[in-house]
């Protein structure tokens, strides 16, 4: 029988990342081991994730993982959404779905509408014709596959998050020089797709480029390449903050860089 399953975590010191959050590639290693806490006995795959970040999550936070299965589709993928939430304050951190490949035909969805916040999804409203494309290179390292000797995906989102401030960098904005012009962002959605695998030893790509730009709010677009094969697909929308934590718009030159993949010189 299927039914809401939970599972219980706290955070800890080495999930945390220099703003004092959980970081947000490890809400993936959570819904994974929700996932399989649910259904020990079956070998998941991800290969659609879409997820939102509500509030963030700090060091020594006890939080509840609801993981359920949502629905199946005519080639077999299991689709399961996901709820994190904090139970000292009922605060809802994080919702998700993903899909996945699994050997498991006992697992059914619950016939049941789930009455939890489900991930908004992402969409472009005013996408960019053209804008630069950066390119960031990457060898796998022995430590980087998990115990099935494949790349998890909270490494690809880790790398693809290495890309984006790579291409800041690229074009003068390093993270020194964002925290100087009081700038940061705040990563609000994930929607990606995995084609294939990745191993120790395999050449990696990514392609970033922004496909839209708000006021107060931006979307790349990122696409990982191995061997010439598209590995994964993912759109990383993210909002511009001072670091007072305020909505501001982003720098007017850091925008124009990107955009141009020029380096600027201006601040503003």
């Amino acid at each position: 029988m299927n039914d809401i399953f939970i599972w219980r975590t706290r955070t800890y010191i080495y999930e945390i990342d220099a703003f004092g959050h959980v970081n947000n590639a490890v809400y993936w290693q959570y819904l994974q081991q929700a996932t399989v806490g649910a259904h020990p006995r079956t070998r998941w795959r991800l290969r659609r994730l879409q997820i939102e970040y509500l509030t963030p999550a700090l060091y020594g936070d006890e939080l509840d993982v609801l993981a359920w299965p949502e629905s199946r589709d005519p080639s077999g993928h299991l689709t399961w959404g996901y709820l994190i939430r904090r139970p000292a304050d009922g605060r809802e951190l994080v919702a998700a779905r993903a899909t996945w490949d699994g050997d498991d035909a006992t697992v059914t969805p619950l016939t049941a509408p789930v009455a939890f916040r489900r991930p908004k999804a992402l969409r472009l409203t005013a996408p960019i014709a053209s804008s630069h494309t950066f390119r960031w290179q990457h060898i796998v390292r022995d430590y980087e596959p998990g115990a099935d000797g494949l790349v998890p995906p909270a490494v690809h989102l880790q790398w693809i998050e290495e890309a984006k401030f790579s291409a800041a960098a690229a074009v003068g904005w390093s993270p020194e020089r964002m925290a100087a012009a009081d700038f940061v962002t705040v990563q609000l959605q994930h929607e990606t797709e995995w084609y294939g695998d990745l191993g120790a030893g395999a050449e990696v790509t990514i392609l970033s480029r922004l496909v839209e730009l708000r006021r107060l709010k931006g979307t790349w677009r990122h696409e990982v390449y191995s061997d010439g094969r598209l590995v994964a697909l993912d759109y990383s929308h993210g909002a511009f903050l001072d670091r007072s934590g305020h909505p501001r718009p982003a720098p007017s030159a850091l925008l124009t860089a990107l955009l141009t993949g020029e380096r600027g010189t201006g601040d503003g």
